[in-house]
C-alpha cells in the first residue's frame, strides 16, 4: 500500500472536491420522450421526469407548460449551475450527448473529463450550454393565474413547531427527546401545503410537556435531507420514540384527530388504570379528556399469567389504532370488555382462549361502530371497492325511530351491510339527495346502495326494523335506480365538505371514478419508515432499508 506522508511534497495528495448532477426533463410528446433516452447515461446520478412526476419539488424551479431538457450540476466550490441539452445539437449520436455531459462536468472539476469518454464518444462534438442568470430567471417564473391561486398563504400560519435543517441536527434530537413527531413537507405539493396548515394548527394546541416535541421540516428548502420521498411521504406524520420509529399516519382530518392520536402512543399500548374514578371514565370512554370512544378493559390478577401476556402483545400491535386499558386486580378472573359509549349495545365482552390473535381480532371487531356516522365524511374503502351493500339512514338528529339501529346491530345482517347515517339538516345532504330522487329531501328515508344500483325506501316513527329488512332483502335490480360511472358518485360531496370544513373553500373539482365500483382486496396497511439508528442509513426517515414499525390510527 501508499504510506500517507505528512511532510512531502505539496499536491501529492489530489484536492478532495465532489460534483453532483441531476437531469430534469419534460416532454408530453411520446416521440420526444423516447428521444430523452440517449441522456440516460450513468453519470448522471439523479433523472426527474416533470411530467411523470410533475408535483417533485425540483420541478417548481422550471416551467410548467414547457418542453425542455436541463443538467443541473453542482460541485463543492462553485455552487450549481444549470446547462440546456439541445436535443437537434446532440440526438445525432450517443456519442454526442456523452461528450456534452463530459463537457458540462469538466467544468466543475479540477482536471477535464472528456479523456474518460468511452471510445464510441471520443471523435464526437457534444454541444451544452449553460444558462444565464436572466435565462434562470425567466424558466423560473410561474404562470400568472397560478400565482393567483397558490396556497402559499397557508404556510404563513402560526405555530410552535421545532424545525430541522440536516440529517445530523435531526439525529441529535432524537437523541435527545423521548418522542419525536414530524412532518416533511414541501409547498410544491398541495396537500403537503394544507397537512402543514393543519399540522401547525395542531401544534399550537398541544401541551404534552417538555418529553414531546412536534416539528416539521420544510423539503423545499432542505433538498438534500428530503431526497427519496415520494409523494405520499410529504403528508404523512412520523412519529419516534427513543429514537426509534413506532408509528405514522397520513390521514387529513381536524387538530383533534393529531392530538388524540399523539395521545395514544405518548401514553403507551395500554394504560393502566389504578382509581375507581379512571375506570368510570374510562368506561364512559374518557380517556386524557377525549371525546368519547370505545375503550377496551383487560382485568387481570397479576401481570405474569398468560392472559395478561397475551392480552400485552395484543396492545403492542395495535398500538396507536385503539384505547387500550388494563385493570390488575388481585384475585380476579381474566377478563376483557370493550365499552362502548355511544352504541345500543354499551358493552361487549371477550369470549375466547386469550391468544393474541383472537384478541386482536376482538378488539378490532368490538371497536368498530354498528351504524358509522358518515355526515363529516368517511375513508374511500371503507364504503366504496368492497362487496358488501350500503344502507344510509338518511335523516335529522330528532329522528326516533330506532328500528335501524336495532337492525345494524344483527351480525348476521351486518356480514352482507354496511349500516352508515347521514345527518339530513347538513348543507350537502339535500345536494346528495337531489342526485338520487328529489322528492326525498328533508324526509326521513334509508339510501340502499349495491355498486351502481339504488333503492330509496321512506321511513316513519312506526317503521320497524323486520320491515326493513325484508326490504332490503326483496329489492331486485329491475326496481332499481342506476348511477353512472361517467359522473361523480354523490356521497363524495360528502369527502370535499370535509375537506373545505377543514382547510377552507376549495377550488376542487371531483371526478368520475370507475373503480369505486370495483372490489379491492385490502392488504394490512404496514408503514415502511424505518427505525432511526445505528443501522439506518440517517435521519429522514424514509431513506434507510429496514421495515419500521407504526400504527396508522383510523378510528378517530
Amino acid at each position: 500500500g501508499w504510506d500517507f506522508d505528512d511532510n512531502g511534497a505539496p499536491g501529492s495528495v489530489p484536492k478532495e472536491y465532489y460534483i453532483q448532477t441531476t437531469f430534469i426533463h419534460r416532454s408530453e410528446d411520446k416521440t420526444e420522450t423516447q428521444r430523452t433516452r440517449p441522456f440516460s447515461f450513468p453519470k448522471v446520478a439523479f433523472q426527474i421526469s416533470c411530467v411523470e412526476d410533475s408535483e417533485h419539488y425540483r420541478c417548481a424551479d422550471f416551467q410548467r407548460d414547457a418542453s425542455y431538457h436541463y443538467l443541473v450540476v453542482e460541485d463543492s466550490s462553485n455552487g450549481a449551475a444549470v446547462y440546456s441539452l439541445e436535443r437537434r445539437l446532440n440526438e445525432k449520436s450517443a456519442g454526442a450527448t456523452e461528450m456534452a455531459l463530459l463537457d458540462a462536468l469538466s467544468r466543475h472539476s479540477p482536471h477535464s473529463l472528456t479523456i474518460y469518454a468511452s471510445p464510441e464518444a471520443d471523435k464526437q462534438v457534444g454541444f451544452v450550454r449553460a444558462l444565464s442568470e436572466k435565462e434562470l430567471q425567466a424558466v423560473g417564473k410561474p404562470p400568472i393565474l397560478e400565482a393567483e391561486i397558490s396556497g402559499e398563504g397557508l404556510a404563513a400560519v402560526e405555530h410552535s413547531l421545532t424545525s430541522y435543517a440536516s440529517e445530523n441536527e435531526f439525529n441529535e434530537a432524537l437523541k435527545a427527546n423521548k418522542y419525536v413527531f414530524v412532518l416533511f413537507w414541501s409547498h410544491v405539493h398541495s396537500i403537503s401545503l394544507h397537512t402543514f396548515n393543519l399540522w401547525a394548527r395542531t401544534s399550537k394546541k398541544a401541551n404534552f410537556g417538555k418529553d414531546v416535541v412536534l416539528a416539521h421540516v420544510e423539503c423545499h428548502r432542505h433538498a438534500d435531507f428530503c431526497h427519496g420521498l415520494d409523494r405520499k411521504d410529504f403528508y404523512t406524520v412520523v412519529a419516534y420514540r427513543n429514537g426509534d420509529n413506532i408509528a405514522s399516519t397520513y390521514y387529513l382530518r381536524d387538530e383533534s384527530f393529531y392530538l388524540q392520536w399523539i395521545h395514544i402512543l405518548t401514553t403507551g399500548p395500554l394504560i393502566e388504570l389504578e382509581t375507581s374514578e379512571a375506570i368510570k371514565s374510562a368506561k364512559k370512554g374518557r380517556l386524557f379528556d377525549s371525546s368519547p370512544h370505545p375503550v377496551t378493559i383487560g382485568t387481570f390478577p397479576d401481570r405474569e399469567g398468560s392472559a395478561f401476556q397475551h392480552f400485552s402483545i395484543a396492545a403492542d400491535r395495535l398500538h396507536g389504532r385503539y384505547f387500550m386499558a388494563v385493570v390488575i386486580k388481585s384475585g380476579a378472573n381474566p377478563t376483557v370488555s370493550t365499552y362502548r359509549p355511544s352504541e345500543k349495545q354499551r358493552r361487549r365482552d371477550y369470549e375466547g382462549h386469550f391468544d393474541p390473535a383472537s384478541l386482536m381480532a376482538f378488539v378490532s371487531t368490538s371497536s368498530f361502530p354498528t351504524v358509522i356516522d358518515i355526515s363529516r365524511g368517511f375513508t374511500t374503502n371503507l364504503l366504496f371497492r368492497q362487496p358488501r351493500k350500503v344502507a344510509v339512514l338518511i335523516a335529522p338528529p330528532s329522528f326516533t325511530n330506532t328500528s335501524y339501529v336495532t337492525l345494524a346491530s344483527r351480525r348476521d345482517v351486518r356480514r352482507s351491510v354496511i349500516f352508515t347515517y347521514l345527518n339530513s339538516e347538513i348543507d350537502a345532504a339535500a345536494e346528495i339527495v337531489k342526485q338520487f330522487a328529489k322528492e326525498f329531501i328533508g324526509k326521513p328515508h334509508i339510501l340502499l346502495l349495491d355498486k351502481l344500483l339504488y333503492h330509496q325506501l321512506p321511513l316513519d316513527a312506526s317503521t320497524s326494523s323486520e320491515e326493513m329488512l325484508e326490504w332490503i332483502q326483496s329489492k331486485s335490480d329491475e326496481s332499481a335506480g342506476e348511477l353512472s360511472i361517467r359522473d361523480p358518485h354523490p356521497l363524495r360531496l360528502l369527502q370535499k365538505a370535509q375537506i373545505d370544513g377543514i382547510f377552507g373553500e376549495q377550488n376542487t373539482l371531483i371526478l368520475p371514478d370507475d373503480t369505486l365500483y370495483q372490489d379491492l382486496i385490502v392488504k394490512p396497511n404496514i408503514p415502511t419508515h424505518p427505525p432511526v439508528g445505528a443501522a439506518a442509513s440517517g435521519g429522514c426517515p424514509f431513506m434507510g432499508g429496514g421495515g419500521g414499525g407504526g400504527a396508522i390510527h383510523e378510528e378517530l
